[in-house]
């Protein structure tokens, strides 16, 4: 059952499609170029303000932090693109938000908030909160109705207290940047015996595994995936 709660908060997370154009993902200062994906190194710094911030954060009772109250979307992720671009939604007077009602499959919960603006673009939030099991909370940007940045992070009971090795948590933050004809796919994870808001930061810590990959070969499967966790519809 544990199992399959958790590889159901994964599946939902990592989707994706594309076109030819080239994206602006942010501000001047980070950019998705497609013809040089090295230079997407420079969009993953945190700065010392966003660190401290975040840091404060830890103090917030945990269940109605921005992490993982599926009330609460005021959540910094700590992932520069992504953060970025809520901003930019957020200042656009012309920004408008829905919010999904709440779905329960199991023993998770979810919600969806969507930003749409005057200019073709869309960002989705989409949180999951499984109790006692972990959360999840999952980005998706879209332009000209191609998705072209994805973030996804979830933090999973690994063992369980009366496990020899004690309670621990496995914490995953994976990221799909999409481009012209390929997908550079951004990963790292950390097992950690720290209660489960600190690991949000401990991840930041680490630096991601890189790998890349044609667009062709996971366009259909990660499109159907997006679709499916943004509908969350359950299995059948």
């Amino acid at each position: 059952m544990l199992k399959t709660i958790l590889l159901t908060v994964l599946m939902f997370s990592i989707t994706a499609c594309g076109n030819n154009h080239s994206p602006e993902v942010a501000d001047q200062n980070v950019q998705i170029d497609p013809d040089s994906l090295q230079r997407t190194q420079v969009m993953e710094k945190t700065s010392d303000d966003s660190i401290r911030k975040n840091q404060e954060a830890e103090d917030e009772p945990f269940w109605s932090s921005s992490y993982m109250s599926t009330d609460n979307f005021s959540i910094t992720t700590g992932y520069l693109p992504i953060d970025k671009l809520k901003e930019k939604f957020d200042k656009n007077p012309n920004t408008k938000s829905t919010l999904s009602d709440y779905a329960e499959y199991g023993d998770c919960g979810y919600r969806v908030k969507t930003m749409k603006n005057d200019k073709k673009e869309i960002l989705h939030y989409r949180k999951g909160d499984c109790g006692e099991y972990g959360f999840s909370n999952t980005q998706y940007y879209l332009q000209n109705d191609s998705l072209r940045l994805i973030r996804m992070f979830s933090v999973g009971i690994n063992t369980w207290p009366d496990e020899p090795e004690g309670s621990t948590w496995k914490v995953e933050e994976t990221v799909h940047i999409f481009n012209k004809s390929e997908v550079l796919i951004k990963n790292r994870e950390l097992i950690i015996d720290s209660d489960r808001l600190k690991t949000v930061f401990s991840i930041r810590e680490k630096p991601f595994k890189e790998k890349r990959v044609s667009l062709e070969s996971i366009y259909e499967e990660k499109k159907k995936q997006m679709i499916f966790g943004l509908e969350m519809k359950p299995d059948e």
